[in-house]
C-alpha cells in the first residue's frame, strides 16, 4: 500500500510539473494608436480573446503625440500552439510569433516589442 501511495505521489508531481511547463510569462511594450475610435478597454478585451493569453498587468509608460506606450506583463499558455504530433516538442518561440501576429491584427495596436525573455510562470 505504501509503494502504491508513493508511486501515486510521484505520478501527481510529474503531472503538475508538465502542466506548469506550458504556462509562461513575458513582458512587452505595446504601442496603441489613440487616434482610432476605440476605447482602451475594448483593445484589452481583444487581447484577452487571443488563444492562451492572459494579461497580468498593464502600465501606461508614456504618451507621445497620439500614441500610448504600455508595458504589459502577459501570461500565455503554450499548449494551444502544440503540434498534433505528440513527438514534436512545443516551440515557445513559434507560440510567441503566432501570438504576436494575432495581437498585431487587433485594431489599435501598431507595435509590439518583447522586453524580457519568456520564463515559466
Amino acid at each position: 500500500m505504501r509503494e502504491l501511495l508513493e508511486s501515486f505521489k510521484s505520478y501527481t508531481h510529474k503531472i503538475n510539473e508538465a502542466a506548469d511547463e506550458s504556462q509562461m510569462k513575458i513582458s512587452l511594450l505595446m504601442v496603441i494608436d489613440r487616434t482610432i475610435d476605440r476605447y482602451k478597454e475594448d483593445i484589452l478585451s481583444d487581447i484577452r480573446s487571443v488563444t492562451g493569453v492572459t494579461i497580468i498587468n498593464i502600465e501606461q509608460h508614456k504618451n507621445v503625440k497620439n500614441l500610448d506606450y504600455n508595458v504589459v506583463l502577459m501570461k500565455f499558455d503554450v499548449d494551444p500552439y502544440k503540434s498534433p504530433d505528440p513527438d514534436v516538442k512545443v516551440n515557445i518561440l513559434d507560440a510567441l510569433l503566432r501570438i504576436r501576429k494575432q495581437l498585431l491584427q487587433i485594431k489599435g495596436i501598431i507595435r509590439i516589442k518583447y522586453l524580457t525573455k519568456p520564463e515559466r510562470f
